[in-house]
């Protein structure tokens, strides 16, 4: 495999090919999950290991502790922000997490299996072992980086978020995860940090909104 033409087949993947099926988000996350284990038993039979891929039984203590311990420092980062007015009312600002009919489903389902677990397992495990088989670190780095940024420019446009600002943070918040991933030895790390991240930032938005409404009643 090209390190290229993978990084290409993502970002197209993302941002061309599944946006044309218009899925709901239920579906979109079923496919997506299919397409991260689909892209492991792939590796897995062209001769990659659970090493490589971050996914061996050796590497979960590991990946453990540091991803509950990043995982952690968010919550607790979220749980001041809400304690803090002024915080709590800049989270209350944001209406993602407000009003959504299907909440329950977005933090049980779409964020743990449609971004988390399926990001995951085609950025840390799969596409991670392929570059860093094929690159030097420096490039495997910036090409991870590159190629998650640029994996969030639909769903950007689509949330109405600053595309550039997006792909910036995204690309750069790879390079924290492939840490993780290396420093802990498993993609559970980073799997952590990203599901405390992501479905921490929906419930806290949920309970600030809720306790500015309850204030301006």
């Amino acid at each position: 495999m090209k390190p290229l033409l993978l990084s290409a087949a993502a970002i197209a993947w993302s941002n061309v090919v599944l946006p044309a099926f218009g899925l709901s988000p239920r579906a979109r996350a079923v496919v997506n999950t299919a397409v991260g284990l689909s892209a492991i038993g792939i590796l897995l039979a062209r001769g990659y290991t659970r090493e490589e891929l971050g996914l061996a039984h050796t590497g979960i203590r590991g990946g453990a502790q540091f991803g509950a311990s990043a995982g952690g420092a968010v919550v607790a980062g979220y749980s001041v922000a809400l304690a803090v007015p002024q915080l709590r009312a800049t989270l209350a600002a944001d209406e993602r997490a407000d009003g959504r009919e299907d909440f329950l489903e977005w933090i049980i389902l779409h964020i743990p299996f449609g971004t988390v677990l399926s990001e995951e397992l085609l950025f840390r495990s799969a596409m991670s072992a392929v570059w860093n088989r094929e690159l030097s670190l420096p490039a495997a780095q910036a090409i991870h980086a590159f190629t998650f940024g640029m994996w969030h420019i639909a769903p950007a446009r689509s949330a109405g978020d600053n595309v550039p600002a997006a792909v910036a943070f995204t690309g750069a918040s790879a390079l924290l995860f492939e840490w993780l991933h290396r420093r802990g030895g498993s993609v559970l790390a980073p799997a952590l940090l990203h599901l405390a991240t992501n479905a921490g930032g929906a419930l806290a938005v949920r309970i600030a909104t809720a306790r500015h409404s309850g204030v301006n009643r």
